[in-house]
């Protein structure tokens, strides 16, 4: 067969042209279909950092509670594990977390029972003063019963 026609070359580009729309449009109904979770809400992030703020705010308030005795007791007395086991008490039942004390310019070390967090979790710091001595207090909490994930 001999040189294509001017009118046959066009019918190959147009060909060309079809079969490459077909595949370009066969791609994205292959891409759409993908499922792609929604990222996490910072809503989720910041409800889990209230909750952990709260709890050192309140074990550490100057309220009516025997809260703030006996975690500046505990401290005082350098009992880690009676001041955590407070500030683990005052956690809400529907959250687990863990504890963190440090001394002046210790590395904070983990107090009591070292738990994995489940999905997402979020840590809250706070300085405590203590007779001569500068503590800080981490918490870090995760919702528990398939929460924030």
């Amino acid at each position: 067969m001999g040189p294509l026609r001017s009118d046959e070359e066009g019918q190959v580009h147009i060909l060309e042209m079809i079969t490459l729309f077909w595949l370009f449009f066969m791609s994205a109904a292959f891409i759409l279909k993908i499922q792609i979770p929604d990222p996490a809400s910072p809503a989720a992030d910041a409800g889990l950092e209230i909750v952990a703020r709260d709890t050192i705010s309140f074990v550490l308030s100057d309220g009516p509670s025997v809260n703030q005795s006996s975690v500046h007791h505990s401290l005082g007395m350098g009992d880690r594990n009676a001041a955590c086991a407070t500030v683990m008490e005052a956690l809400p039942v529907q959250y687990d977390g863990n504890c963190w004390l440090s001394l002046d310019i210790e590395w904070p070390q983990v107090v009591g029972n070292y738990a994995e967090p489940i999905g997402r979790s979020s840590s809250t710091h706070r300085l405590v003063v203590v007779d001569e001595d500068v503590w800080t207090l981490s918490l870090q909490v995760w919702a528990l019963g398939g929460g924030v994930s």
